[in-house]
């Protein structure tokens, strides 16, 4: 499905009544998000955006070190089904929002994992809704957001979004996972 070393692009992902199901559960006016900036300031992110446009919805679904209640991962079964990841090997999970810009905009380059476990994992983004958003990535690859379209891509990869200007929310599930569970922090 995914080579550990390359970018892959997997159109219609997961069968279109899975995926209307995660739709409808993500893209939802019901949905809770908890608002605030898209990136944090750390030493390996380099933030492209001017702060008082750096806003979005966010929604942790897993995250290794803390303590999760895994019904939250309920909507996403067959994405993870899929892609043969189980608990064990998950790192963090999270459903992202972003909100419409008058003009095209990037947040800043980042990798989503501890920069320690960088190289040992993957990062898969999975697109809910179709928009002129784009993930973009350092080395110059560009992904368009295609509803139901699954980019997945080693975790030292270092990409941000850029902000769509067509449509009033791009929604994301973003998914990183070990390769090797010995190596999970």
């Amino acid at each position: 499905m995914y080579k550990p070393d390359e970018i892959t692009v997997i159109d219609n992902f997961l069968p279109e009544h899975k995926y209307k199901q995660v739709r409808g559960h993500f893209v939802n006016k019901n949905y809770f998000w908890q608002i605030g900036p898209s990136l944090y300031e750390r030493e390996d992110v380099e933030i492209l955006i001017d702060p008082k446009l750096d806003c979005q919805g966010v929604s942790m679904l897993y995250y290794h070190k803390g303590k999760n209640d895994l019904s939250r991962l309920k909507p996403i079964v067959p994405i993870l089904s899929k892609l043969k990841v189980t608990e064990k090997h998950l790192i963090r999970i999270k459903a992202n929002c972003n909100f419409c810009k008058e003009s095209v905009v990037k947040s800043g380059w980042h990798i989503d994992v501890d920069p320690d476990i960088a190289g040992k994992g993957m990062t898969a983004i999975y697109y809910c809704n179709t928009c002129n958003g784009k993930t973009l990535f350092k080395t110059g690859e560009e992904i368009d957001s295609v509803e139901n379209r699954l980019l997945i891509f080693p975790n030292y990869m270092a990409h941000t979004p850029q902000y769509q200007t067509d449509e009033p929310i791009r929604v994301v599930i973003n998914l990183n996972w070990v390769l090797d569970i010995n190596d999970k922090p």
